[in-house]
């Protein structure tokens, strides 16, 4: 139980231009048009390297779980809006990769959405290195320390993570948004 404290990020984030599509509809209903904007996705994760064996008590008052996010940076002329949690998707679940979610998925890749994160399910779980696009795919690395007291050294064990963060949505243009699912890709792997 608990509160959840302030998340710390350690490393460098991963910055991806992007061109976002905004559906102009009129009074009616009826879509009039669209307008690209540009801008980025702003890519990171929490974690605190300065106690990576950091693991939360059972009974302790406020826990971590640290996380990892996707933030939509388009440059609109007066919008110096702050995105906090509340303005994103949780994408954790999984439902959205797996195509089961068709209405989250719609909200995922509309214009106003402002991004997605991912809550680190494993006891501890952290990120202590910068993500890093490549060719259409995003990949991160966590650390989740042993439960063991008295393992040597505190070992624990290591997660990469993928996701496909560009893709062509039937309707027009999208991007930015979770993708992949399955071993290696959208989870640990």
């Amino acid at each position: 139980g608990g509160t959840d404290p302030q998340h710390k990020v350690f490393s460098s984030p991963e910055i991806v231009m992007e061109s976002f599509t905004q559906t102009i509809i009129d009074a009616s209903g009826k879509i009039t048009g669209y307008v690209t904007h540009k801008g980025e996705y702003i890519y990171f994760g929490t974690g605190d390297r300065e106690d990576p064996t950091y693991l939360p008590a059972v009974n302790e008052e406020t826990t971590r779980q640290d996380r990892f996010y996707a933030i939509k940076n388009y440059w609109l002329n007066g919008d110096n809006t702050s995105v906090t949690e509340s303005n994103l998707i949780d994408v954790t679940a999984d439902s959205i990769q797996m195509q089961d979610d068709q209405t989250k998925k719609t909200t995922l890749l509309s214009f106003e959405n402002k991004g997605w994160y991912i809550r680190l399910e494993n006891p501890g779980e952290k990120v202590v290195s910068s993500p890093l696009a490549y060719n259409g795919m995003l990949f991160f690395t966590t650390y989740t320390p042993s439960e063991d007291d008295n393992a040597p050294g505190r070992r624990g064990n290591r997660h990469i993570y993928r996701h496909r963060y560009r893709y062509e949505e039937q309707n027009g243009p999208g991007g930015g948004g979770p993708g992949g699912g399955g071993p290696g890709g959208g989870g640990p792997g």
